[in-house]
């Protein structure tokens, strides 16, 4: 009998252990080549998101990648990720960050089932998933709202999207609930920047917020310092099924007196048509000082010939007040068509 106990549980045992070393690790990227073109003259507005010349270019409007990520269960509820991605440029075939070669996500992560995860490593700062799932352009292409999204925050990383030497914590999913917070840290040389944000998800219904400050020492010139920066994001949208509009508002008040105070709105949409997505959207960025305001507007069309595959059409508009060089600014415009593949 004893025996047969002995080897129950050496069985339970081998069990456990094979199931503690399930892991498994994923491929995957990201194609995106179409032709750009844009009015590119120097008196334009500088809210620009396409080619800066007049000339035809062969671009990408979503970052092409390659990527790995990998999971493995540790037992207990607790699993194990890392994930690390790297950005490049098809039409030529250069790596499109000139100092690091994985530009898109570097990090290793432990993950409660109960608990959330924490993570470290180069990652998403909370503020990017809010402004992300509110644009009706993912923050791609010539159409994005991301190069105003964060009012001139002065991130210390990506213009507000990542941020390197990290440590951050997500929380699961309560009711729809969820929340991230996450600190890079300065290593002696930059500002530490940290952030939250907690968003709602449920149904048809996002509603999320976020903040983020910037502490210890100086980024940007003496009057424009990101020392004491802070940044508010707020944004929602609401699926109707035949029609998702968004909203996005942030300030950011930058310096240690918090004396510059920028603000961005943006209202638009997108809409299901058959295995088409349409895409609108009208935003304006209003940063300190007088007669500066700058304003966007943009259409597009995602085709989908498969879950994977999609020919896009977009183009934007915008336009600055002010006067550059002894005039006033005209308008930037451009367009964009192309194609997406993931794999």
């Amino acid at each position: 009998m004893k025996l047969q106990h002995l080897a129950a549980a050496a069985a339970a045992l081998l069990a456990v252990g094979a199931a503690s070393a399930q892991s498994n690790v994923t491929v995957y990227g990201l194609l995106d080549l179409g032709l750009q073109k844009s009015n590119g003259d120097a008196r334009s507005a500088t809210w620009r998101n396409g080619p800066a010349d007049k000339a035809w270019n062969l671009a990408q409007s979503k970052g092409s990648r390659l990527g790995f990520r990998g999971s493995e269960e540790l037992g207990g509820g607790l699993s194990a990720q890392f994930q690390i991605e790297h950005r490049f440029n098809p039409d030529t075939g250069a790596q499109n960050n000139a100092t690091s070669f994985w530009s898109g996500r570097a990090f290793v992560q432990l993950t409660s089932k109960d608990f959330g995860a924490v993570y470290l490593g180069r990652e998403y700062a909370p503020q990017y998933f809010v402004a992300v799932k509110t644009d009706p352009f993912g923050q791609d292409g010539v159409g994005q709202f991301s190069s105003r999204a964060y009012a001139n925050f002065q991130s210390k990383g990506d213009n507000g999207a990542r941020t390197n030497n990290t440590v951050g914590y997500k929380s699961p999913k309560l009711g729809g609930l969820s929340a991230q917070v996450a600190v890079s840290l300065g290593e002696g040389s930059t500002s530490r920047e940290t952030g939250f944000n907690v968003e709602y998800a449920s149904g048809p219904l996002y509603v999320a917020g976020a903040y983020a400050r910037q502490d210890q020492g100086a980024v940007g010139t003496a009057s424009n310092s990101g020392d004491g920066s802070t940044l508010v994001l707020l944004a929602a949208h609401y699926d109707f099924g035949v029609i998702k509009p968004v909203v996005q508002y942030s300030r950011s008040e930058l310096g240690p007196t918090g004396n510059l105070k920028n603000d961005f709105w943006l209202v638009g949409a997108t809409a299901p048509l058959g295995a088409a997505v349409l895409k609108a959207g009208y935003a304006r960025f209003d940063p300190s000082g007088a007669n500066n305001l700058q304003q966007k507007i943009a259409v597009g069309v995602d085709y989908f010939l498969s879950k994977r595959t999609k020919l896009y059409a977009d183009l934007a508009v915008s336009k600055q007040k002010g006067t550059i060089s002894g005039g006033n600014y005209g308008d930037y415009r451009a367009f964009a068509v192309g194609y997406q593949h993931n794999f």
